[in-house]
């Protein structure tokens, strides 16, 4: 039977349950965590995967033309606009959000969670002091409970990473179809 973990009245099994299999997590959770765990902290390059479905994409490529005063995308300027229309639909608010530590983490956590019609994107950037769940694991894993340590080797290829994710300093490494969706668009 593995015993009670709580850091600064936290219980470990559960936050970890949580946000392994729910993406479920508090702010104030997560900076009392990385207080009480600083030999957790991951800082370097992490990845973000996102699923969108088309209609999505439609909706931010509309109002980002619409802003800018043009009717289509120029694919000589490709970057330009991709990063101009995924600004409309990426959330960058200075919260706790989901990284992995690899590409193949990303993509891992897209494999997972995807529906077909989905398009995904995978973007890289750089975050400080991001909560690393998997040193977090390694250091309790004596005291946690059989079903978050189930949990953690579920989603351990994820490899997982909390970090605030503050601003639009990233760029992308995998954008699907995105390409030819918008091509599809402009025939509409």
């Amino acid at each position: 039977m593995s015993r009670l973990i709580k850091n600064s009245n936290i219980d470990l099994n559960i936050f970890l349950i949580s946000q392994l299999n729910y993406g479920q997590h508090y702010e104030d959770e997560i900076n009392l965590i990385i207080k009480d765990n600083s030999d957790c902290i991951y800082t370097g390059s992490v990845y973000r995967g996102l699923l969108f479905h088309p209609d999505e994409i439609r909706d931010a490529y509309d109002k980002f033309l619409s802003e800018i005063n043009e009717s289509k995308v120029d694919f000589k300027n490709f970057s330009y606009y991709l990063y101009g229309i995924m600004s409309k639909l990426i959330r960058i608010n200075g919260l706790y959000q989901s990284f992995s530590k690899s590409f193949e983490g990303a993509y891992n956590v897209l494999q997972f969670r995807k529906e077909p019609i989905d398009i995904n994107i995978i973007f890289k950037c750089d975050v400080e002091n991001g909560l690393d769940i998997e040193k977090l694991v390694n250091k309790h894993k004596d005291n946690l409970s059989l079903e978050t340590k189930e949990s953690f080797n579920i989603f351990k290829n994820q490899e997982e990473v909390l970090a605030k994710f503050i601003d639009f300093n990233f760029y992308f490494v995998e954008f699907g179809d995105l390409k030819n969706l918008f091509i599809k668009f402009q025939k509409e």
